[in-house]
């Protein structure tokens, strides 16, 4: 386990969770294969805390998405994903059987679609609660990894409840939030608790490389990510308004992969007009 408390906006934590085993509320992790990953092999120094303004002080960044084209979207099975948790909420938290993470989680099958709701036709959603049976404590500025940082694996380290089947070619949203429960049994929004992102020039000279698999459906070469404002009524429910849209250079986004199965080869054995190819190759059973 190798931690780090920088200073100024670049705190980072390498820490490693055999996360996966403790989630409850998830199925077994499907064997897939990564559908959009912006969190392989990125240099330690560019990952980043959002700025955690607002009103009341703190407030803001409890809920991050980002819309993204998968490298396989059609009729695609997503399975689960693998992201972080930043505490930067002013103290140390310590996790245990009680004191306990959830995640809730939203995809959408539309992206871009109104200015005071940006995503829309929601193909899932769900949420999975963390609760080590060994006690962890998480210092204030630093994160944990729910999956490998340097390369994807083949199960995602948070499958979700149910796989969500993606119907659209375009853009898909994704929303992300967690919650902490202090130990009364009882989830709520924390100011602080938030996901880790990525963009522009780290403090060490490390640049913020493009997604490995997939892109952002945001206009590069900047691109982007979503972050809920302070107080806002909008940015909610696993939606944004389109004002919401964040960058901090270069390649920027929420750190995080999506995991799936099926996609174009899977819609072309569906496909009983025998119009199609199956894609990149693949081969119909």
């Amino acid at each position: 386990m190798t931690c780090k408390d920088m200073t100024s906006r670049f705190p980072t934590c390498l820490r490693a969770l055999a996360a996966a085993a403790a989630l409850a509320g998830a199925l077994p992790a499907l064997a897939d294969t990564p559908v959009y990953d912006h969190m392989s092999a990125l240099p330690t120094d560019v990952f980043f805390i959002p700025n955690n303004a607002g009103t009341p002080t703190g407030s803001g960044n409890r809920q991050m998405g980002e819309p993204v084209n998968l490298s396989d979207p059609n009729n695609l099975t997503l399975t689960g994903v693998d992201l972080t948790w930043v505490n930067s909420t002013g103290a140390a938290v310590t996790l245990d059987a009680t004191h306990r993470l959830k995640l809730n989680y939203w995809v959408w099958n539309q992206s871009f679609v109104a200015a005071n709701a940006t995503y829309a036709n929601l193909a899932g959603s769900g949420s999975v609660i963390y609760a080590p049976t060994t006690a962890q404590t998480v210092n204030n500025n630093t994160f944990v990894n729910f999956g490998s940082l340097t390369a994807a694996g083949t199960v995602p380290a948070i499958p979700f409840t149910t796989p969500i089947t993606v119907t659209s070619n375009t853009a898909i949203g994704f929303a992300f939030n967690w919650q902490i429960d202090p130990g009364t049994g009882t989830f709520g929004d924390v100011a602080g608790s938030t996901l880790a992102i990525t963009g522009g020039n780290g403090a060490n000279g490390g640049v913020s490389p493009a997604p490995v698999v997939g892109t952002s459906a945001f206009a590069g070469p900047t691109f982007g990510y979503y972050r809920s404002a302070a107080a806002s009524t909008t940015d909610n429910n696993g939606n944004f308004a389109t004002s919401s849209g964040r960058q901090i250079g270069n390649n920027s986004g929420v750190v995080f992969r999506v995991y799936g199965s099926g996609g174009a080869a899977s819609s072309c054995c569906n496909d009983t007009t025998g119009g199609c190819t199956p894609a990149t190759g693949g081969t119909c059973p």
